[in-house]
């Protein structure tokens, strides 16, 4: 059973963005929020980089937070994450967004990680790459931290409420990549 999701800061704007509602609105109307389950795959490409071949993680409501330190035991080779939300079945109503913790950092010159505090829309994106393989990451170098280091956001309204769930990748053993605490 992966971890539960520890308590994350988001920027309020994007709180807005995610849930179609102020901050403040949807405090008043909290009713019509309901925190969503979630599934994330993580499957090896190339064999030994994870713990076991395929790794499932369900996470219940409100999502929850994946520590590579935990399953990803090679330091070379790739794998793939995917997410299943019921969210992706209304692509119209869908949302998806990646609200980044990984340090920007040089690695054979190419710049990897997003930088603290930075947010993107990624819904086009998440749902092309879920719909073929995953995302694609690779561990060489601890390129998967700077990738996807951070919280993904996903939301959808169906009739009037309004359905959530994250999920949060950080490494244990890799601090020094990540945005301090107090810059989630």
């Amino acid at each position: 059973m992966p971890e539960m999701s520890k308590e994350i800061k988001l920027p309020t704007k994007l709180w807005d963005l995610v849930t179609g509602a102020s901050f403040e609105k949807s405090v008043q109307e909290s009713s019509n929020f309901i925190f969503a389950p979630i599934k994330v795959t993580l499957e090896e490409k190339a064999s030994g980089v994870l713990t076991e071949p395929v790794v499932r993680l369900e996470f219940p409501k409100a999502g929850g937070e994946v520590d590579f330190s935990k399953y990803v035991k090679n330091d070379r080779g790739t794998f793939k994450i995917s997410f299943q939300f019921d969210g992706f079945s209304d692509a119209e109503n869908l949302k998806v967004y990646y609200v980044s913790r990984a340090r920007k950092r040089k690695i054979d010159n190419q710049i990897y990680g997003s930088g603290c505090r930075e947010f993107f829309d990624v819904k086009d994106f998440v749902k092309k790459v879920n719909e073929k393989d995953g995302l694609v990451v690779n561990v060489t170098r601890d390129r998967h931290d700077s990738a996807v280091g951070g919280h993904f956001l996903f939301s959808y309204k169906k009739e009037k409420q309004t359905f959530v769930s994250q999920v949060s990748f950080v490494d244990s053993k890799r601090p020094d990549l990540f945005c301090e605490s107090s810059d989630k």
